[in-house]
């Protein structure tokens, strides 16, 4: 296993128990999994070529036929799904038995269930579970890539400046 993949390990790990409230064991086949379909999402988006507008539409904008068609974000969608298919037993197993508001998931769901107007956009009914989605999707993009990248440059640093190591 490459460093590169050790970070990612590491930080996907932290990422999840934040999220979760629970840590992957090392061994889960689900890790490298996670990993693999956010690098997998991270190639859709650089290779879709879409233009900078499409970046900062709503991840529900992504079912228009015509943003789909105009944009070249078919590969970006169909990795979306991929990562739908891999949370949803996660969300649906912490919704039935959630704990006492220490991680991101019982939080979103207690605000999903203490939400006054069914039809609000992010918190309604219909894309309460698909907002939990995506901005799970944005974490863990954001988090993996950034957090292994800074830790990878820390220790390319360290290699280059052993006096600093104490």
């Amino acid at each position: 296993m490459d460093i590169h993949s050790t970070a990612c390990i590491s930080t996907i790990n932290a990422l999840w128990a934040i999220v979760t409230g629970e840590r992957f064991q090392l061994e889960d086949p689900n890790l490298p999994k996670i990993i693999e379909l956010i690098r997998d999402y991270i190639k859709a988006l650089s290779a879709s070529g879409s233009s900078p507008l499409t970046e900062f539409l709503p991840m529900s904008a992504l079912k228009w036929p015509v943003v789909d068609s105009l944009s070249g974000l078919k590969a970006t969608k169909t990795m979306m799904d991929s990562f739908i298919k891999f949370v949803d037993p996660y969300l649906d197993g912490k919704r039935l038995c959630r704990g006492n508001n220490d991680n991101l998931m019982d939080l979103m769901f207690n605000e999903l269930e203490n939400k006054k107007d069914q039809t609000d956009s992010c918190f309604g009914k219909t894309f309460g579970k698909f907002t939990m989605t995506s901005t799970l999707l944005d974490l863990f993009v954001a988090g993996m890539e950034t957090t292994s990248s800074s830790v990878l440059m820390l220790i390319l640093q360290l290699v280059h400046h052993p006096e600093l190591q104490a």
